[in-house]
C-alpha cells in the first residue's frame, strides 16, 4: 500500500505515515523520510485482534476495521476488511472461539505492531 510519512519522528517516539485512504500508522524509523513517498508491506498474519473499547490493549497501531468477507480454512480466517471504511487489508487470524462469530458486516478490532510494518522508499 502506498502511503506519505508524514511524522518522520521528530515530535513522536516512532514516525507516522498516512495512507492513501487516511489510515494513519506509526512505522519504525526510516532515515531523511520525512514527506517521502513510500510503500508498506503489511503481513496479514501480523495482524491481531485488539481487545475491545473497553479499556483493553492499546497501541500505536489500533484501528476499527470492517469485514467484507471471511474465509475459513481450517485453523485460520482469512478477512478481508475495510480499515476506516476505505482501507482495504487482508487479515490473517487463528480461528478461536472468539472468532468464530466474526461475520461478513463485522466491526472489528485491530492492531499491529510498528515493527511488523516493512517499509520500502519510492
Amino acid at each position: 500500500m502506498t502511503a506519505r510519512v508524514c511524522d518522520a519522528g521528530q515530535r513522536r517516539e516512532t514516525p507516522l505515515v498516512e495512507t492513501e485512504h487516511g489510515l494513519t500508522l506509526s512505522i519504525p524509523r526510516v532515515p531523511d523520510a520525512a514527506g517521502a513517498a513510500v510503500t508498506l508491506l503489511l503481513r496479514p498474519e501480523r495482524f491481531q485482534m485488539a481487545a475491545g473499547s473497553d479499556g483493553g490493549s492499546t497501541g500505536a497501531n489500533r484501528f476499527t476495521a470492517r469485514v467484507r468477507d471471511v474465509t475459513y480454512l481450517g485453523e485460520d480466517l482469512h478477512l478481508r476488511v475495510l480499515a476506516l471504511e476505505k482501507q482495504p487489508l487482508l487479515v490473517s487470524i487463528k480461528n478461536s472461539k472468539g472468532t468464530r462469530a466474526i461475520t461478513s458486516g463485522a466491526a472489528i478490532d485491530l492492531a499491529i505492531d510498528p515493527e511488523d510494518i516493512h517499509v520500502l522508499r519510492r
